[in-house]
């Protein structure tokens, strides 16, 4: 019985049909009340690095479990689809002559649609009632413009005395329970996305106490086979946003993502992970915290502009910016300080001119607070120029530490002052371009500055 006010239906009565041969043949498979395939993976690796045993009860991974029943189905050379291959040649000829969302063309929308209905239902029995509280979720889905997902990033190694820090309405970290370590582990193994079971490794499971990144984004419902790329370019932006917080960061590697129910699956396609190491070198404070929360915005709006290459950023900017993203991913100390000389000279250089002592100069006179603290700045920059120039010319390469003003600074204490650097020189261009002042001008304040020892100018204009 067609629902009366169904919007599609033609699709509700299929959907019905379709719903109520499969739960048969699940029946069939796997009796009623259905005894789903099992997994302990979580609860073993969780042991292992955790080191004490725990018995864990496991109610989410019932979906886990039915998305790989599904997917056993579908592609199983013993069960075939039998009478539901009429029912999808059917479904596929309304869906063209009705021009209804594509993605109900193949099993990449009713494996998501299926999984709901048995995520409610205990049995493989058909329940009207259930299945219209389905197809309504569905209906909505339909009509909707945008579509929301959720991405779950590792922060390694980092330490937080705090347990949630919201940045943004779309962004926070977060300290992860038993319960969001394993919900992040079932996404980030098979229950949300049955076609990667024989193609992926099991990824290691988050530990309570863990610290991870959440970033929520909107895809457009028309385009959402371009929703790979959408989450992709999200976790380059909150990499590189929180990077341009705060020195010091480590590694932002992609866990897991999820979207709201019945999202086809070819629009869930698991992030992969990258081989970029490192812990985070500070602890989140209620200070830093602060701070964090004070720079997010405007790091993640720049951070974005980065990873969407717009055209309207000005190239000084962009150059630094892609620059430092670049160094994000590096391991030598070598390779990081050439992108870091790179994008200061990016910012504070001119042609014909003595770069190796002007742009330190310059960097001093603009971030530093007091003689002293810019006799340091100076130094440190003239030295990380004469580093580049021998690394670049094979005359040298990172041993231990560098020798500034007499004192050995090791390679890795160097490298995070120098981006502190950066990242400072960087946050007042970004500031200058919002006020509409370009790198000329706000260079020609910083020499205006040196020559007359006067910072007035430099520092009353809304570049600083």
């Amino acid at each position: 019985m067609v629902q009366k006010d169904a919007k599609f239906p033609e699709l509700y009565a299929l959907e019905r049909i379709f719903l109520e041969e499969l739960l048969s043949l699940l029946r069939s498979r796997f009796g009623d009340p259905p005894q789903w395939p099992t997994s302990d993976f979580f609860d073993i690796q969780y042991n292992e690095r955790s080191a004490q045993y725990r018995s864990f009860s496991n109610p989410v991974a019932r979906r886990a479990n039915v998305a790989l029943a599904l997917y056993s189905i579908w592609r199983s050379e013993v069960v075939s689809l039998g009478s539901l291959e009429p029912l999808m040649r059917e479904l596929r000829s309304l869906v063209e002559a009705k021009k209804i969302y594509a993605a109900f063309l193949d099993t990449s929308f009713l494996i998501p649609f299926v999984n709901q209905y048995l995520t409610l239902s205990q049995r493989c029995t058909f329940d009207e009632g259930l299945f219209e509280k389905v197809y309504k979720i569905g209906e909505e889905f339909l009509t909707k413009q945008t579509v929301t997902g959720k991405l779950y990033m590792e922060l390694m190694g980092l330490r937080a005395d705090i347990d949630e820090l919201v940045l943004s309405p779309q962004h926070r970290i977060l300290r992860l329970d038993e319960g969001a370590a394993r919900h992040i582990w079932i996404l980030a193994t098979s229950g949300e996305f049955p076609q990667s079971v024989l193609f992926r490794p099991a990824a290691p499971a988050p530990i309570p106490g863990d610290m991870v990144l959440e970033a929520t984004f909107q895809v457009d419902s028309s385009k959402l086979n371009e929703a790979p790329l959408v989450r992709y370019r999200e976790s380059i932006a909150c990499a590189l946003a929180l990077r341009l917080c705060e020195p010091g960061g480590g590694r932002i590697e992609p866990m897991a993502e999820e979207y709201e129910p019945l999202v086809p699956s070819y629009a869930r396609q698991q992030p992969v992970r990258g081989s970029t190491s490192g812990a985070f070198l500070y602890t989140i404070d209620t200070h830093l915290a602060s701070r964090l929360g004070q720079y997010w915005s405007a790091s993640y709006a720049f951070a974005s502009e980065i990873v969407r290459d717009e055209t309207t950023l000005p190239i000084p900017l962009k150059i630094a910016g892609k620059r430092f993203a670049g160094s994000i991913g590096k391991w030598g100390h070598e390779d990081k300080l050439i992108d870091y000389v790179i994008a200061e000279e990016a910012l504070l250089g001119k042609d014909n001119e003595a770069i190796a002592y002007r742009i330190p100069l310059r960097l001093a006179t603009l971030i530093g607070n007091n003689p002293d603290e810019r006799v340091r700045i100076f130094n440190i920059a003239k030295k990380s120029y004469e580093s580049r120039s021998r690394l670049v010319h094979g005359s040298g390469q990172a041993g231990s530490g560098v020798k500034v003003n007499g004192s050995q600074i090791p390679w890795a204490d160097f490298l995070l002052e120098v981006e502190g650097y950066l990242i400072r020189c960087i946050r007042i261009f970004m500031k200058a371009r919002d006020g509409s002042i370009n790198k000329d001008a706000v260079l020609g304040m910083i020499d205006r500055a040196i020559v007359s020892q006067d910072r007035t100018e430099l520092e009353g204009r809304p570049c600083q």
